[in-house]
């Protein structure tokens, strides 16, 4: 650890545990206006982790369902914003893991797909956000991850 002088931290699924809310969001619009009945395990194997342009993608390849990238946008933000994103929890031992590094003198960033409003939020909410020497969110990159060049 001498040697580390820096660590990269992803947002969802690794610093909090959101593939919960995100499925709870996308459940009744796929069940809804599609007619998809979508599980759990489905959603962590196909959808967890990837942009809206490619769960989009998914669909049509799993369900042979079009639909437009607005409509989506829209109705998941709506349901996103029924549900009280700061219920989310931290991951097992994330902030352990923060205060460790902080203690080592590492300095700690934030790669994520997510946006900066959300990511300031629940970092603030769990008292950690200034513990973040930078961010690179989505509105930082033309190419959002798994695209490597937010790294």
């Amino acid at each position: 650890m001498k040697d580390l002088k820096a660590v990269f931290f992803d947002f969802d699924g690794t610093l909090v545990d959101s593939e919960r809310f995100y499925f709870e969001a996308w459940k009744p619009i796929l069940k809804y206006h599609f007619s998809i009945d979508l599980d759990f395990e489905t959603w962590i194997q196909h959808f967890a982790g990837h942009t809206l342009a490619r769960n989009l993608l998914t669909m049509k390849e799993l369900w042979d369902v079009e639909v437009k990238e607005e409509f989506m946008w829209r109705t998941t933000r709506e349901n996103y914003a029924q549900q009280d994103m700061l219920s989310i929890p931290l991951m097992p031992h994330a902030r352990e893991l923060i205060h460790f590094l902080v203690e080592q003198d590492i300095q700690i960033g934030l790669v994520t797909s997510n946006f900066r409003p959300t990511v300031d939020r629940m970092l603030t909410h769990y008292d950690l956000h200034e513990h973040f020497s930078w961010f690179v969110t989505r509105e930082d990159v033309v190419n959002p991850k798994p695209n490597p060049s937010c790294y």
